[in-house]
C-alpha cells in the first residue's frame, strides 16, 4: 500500500493505494493519522479511489484511526471506494460505522 497526503482547508485527505495482489500492507497510515492529530488536526478524508481492494487488516487500521480521531473531538470520513471496497464496508456493515461519500469535495464539505 502507498498512501499520500496533502491539506484541503482544514481537512487531511489522505490517499491509499493498494491492488488485491498487496493484502496486508498498510504499515505507516496510523502513524500518519496520529501525527496529524498531535499536529493539532482534527478532520480527515480517506481517499479509496485507488484502493482495488482492502482486507481486514486495512480494516482495522481504518477502524482504529477512526475510534482515535473521535476521542480527539474529529472525524474520519471516506470517500471514493470502488465497488469492491463498498460490498467489503456493506458486508461488514462498516458503512454505517463511517461515513462514505462517492466523491472527495463531498466528503470535504461534510465537514
Amino acid at each position: 500500500m502507498e498512501l499520500s497526503e496533502r491539506s484541503v482547508g482544514q481537512v487531511i485527505v489522505i490517499e491509499l493505494k493498494s491492488n488485491a495482489n498487496l493484502r496486508g500492507q498498510y504499515d505507516g497510515f496510523q502513524q500518519v493519522v496520529r501525527e496529524r492529530i498531535e499536529a493539532g488536526q482534527r478532520y480527515f478524508v480517506v481517499n479509496l479511489a485507488q484502493c482495488e481492494w482492502i482486507d481486514s487488516l486495512g480494516l482495522g487500521e481504518l477502524i482504529r484511526s477512526l475510534a482515535h480521531v473521535m476521542r480527539q473531538g474529529g472525524n474520519l470520513k471516506l470517500a471514493c471506494a470502488r465497488q469492491k471496497v463498498k460490498n467489503i464496508l456493506s458486508v461488514t456493515n462498516l458503512d454505517r460505522v463511517f461515513e462514505v461519500f462517492d466523491d472527495e469535495d463531498s466528503a470535504i464539505n461534510s465537514f
